[in-house]
């Protein structure tokens, strides 16, 4: 009778151990995702923003953390270069990383005449470019 008691209990306490085992993996599991969560909170998100002739086109960093040594280029361009951080919700105006550009930009914003109406920037038939 002892024997059946002892191989009993010894079957009970390997299914223990076993779901021992399995709860400490999964609790593993959810504290590396808490973690993740937790770090998540704190990422940059960066998101280029469309301009418009009243508003220049935008980097912002729309998450809620710091951005820092930020790459950006355009593509099949020569147009290129590094901003040091950008704040959680700090808006960089994409024209200010341009030499010039930021000036023609505001002036063509400011811009008060109507474009002309029906006229064209060469006489119809002929050919436009180098011969």
């Amino acid at each position: 009778m002892n024997t059946i008691i002892d191989a009993l209990s010894l079957v009970i306490s390997i299914a223990t151990l076993g779901f021992l085992i399995k709860y400490v993996r999964a609790t593993e599991t959810i504290a590396k995702q808490s973690i993740e969560q937790v770090e998540a909170v704190f990422r940059p998100a960066l998101v280029a923003q469309v301009g418009l002739i009243d508003k220049p086109p935008s980097l912002v960093n729309v998450g809620n953390g710091t951005a820092v040594d930020i790459d950006w280029w355009i593509p099949n361009s020569n147009h290129r270069g590094t901003i040091a951080h950008l704040q959680a919700g700090e808006n960089v105006p994409l024209m200010d990383l341009f030499e010039g550009m930021k000036a023609i930009y505001e002036i063509g914003a400011k811009s008060d005449t109507e474009p002309p109406q029906n006229t064209t920037a060469f006489e119809p038939g002929s050919k436009i470019g180098a011969v």
